[in-house]
């Protein structure tokens, strides 16, 4: 649910609002998709957490269903509702983050850019991205990512994209031509 469902949810139910208070039939038909549409419109801060599935759904839905009703607690379960990460973005930066052979740099979840392990903060698209502590493993001591794979000798490192071995130091990817933002 965007927010042009939103706007367009708000539009319906304050038109079908006005015509409902009428005594003929349109104003039956319009009180009969009023109350529908806003039911949705009071909910639409839970509906939306429910399909980002937002790690704090159930809060939303409580704030939305006690103080919904007060258009601060409305707007608050709303942004609530559109803000932090979601359980798919956390697993999504985890299968990232997974992929990556430690080093002292990895890519932005979000945008791709090279950043440090341990930034909070992607400085390319200002996003938020989870810490990383950066692990001493001699690269060496590295396990392939693919089954029966060679592992990596020392002074190489795994594509980002393709897996495949390339020296630290590569600009790009022989194999797949992915190119990093400075030599690693």
């Amino acid at each position: 649910m965007s927010f042009a469902v939103i706007i367009g949810l708000i539009f319906l139910v304050a038109v079908t609002g006005a015509i409902g208070s009428g005594t003929n039939a349109a104003a039956l038909v319009a009180t009969i998709i009023f109350f529908p549409a806003a039911i949705a419109l009071y909910f639409a801060p839970t509906i939306i957490a429910n399909r980002r599935d937002h790690e704090n759904m159930v809060g939303i839905g409580v704030l939305n269903f006690f103080l919904g009703w007060t258009l601060l607690g409305w707007i608050g379960a709303l942004v609530w509702a559109y803000s932090t990460k979601t359980e798919k973005e956390a697993a999504a930066v985890n299968a990232i983050a997974a992929t990556v052979a430690p080093s002292e740099d990895r890519p932005c979840p979000f945008c791709a850019e090279t950043i440090k392990r341990a930034a909070i903060r992607c400085r390319h698209c200002q996003s938020d991205v989870p810490a990383m502590a950066i692990e001493a493993v001699p690269k060496a001591d590295v396990a392939p990512k693919v089954p029966g794979a060679k592992p990596l000798a020392a002074g190489d490192m795994a594509c980002v994209k393709c897996q495949k071995h390339i020296p630290v130091d590569a600009f790009s990817c022989a194999y797949c031509g992915h190119h990093y933002q400075t030599a690693r």
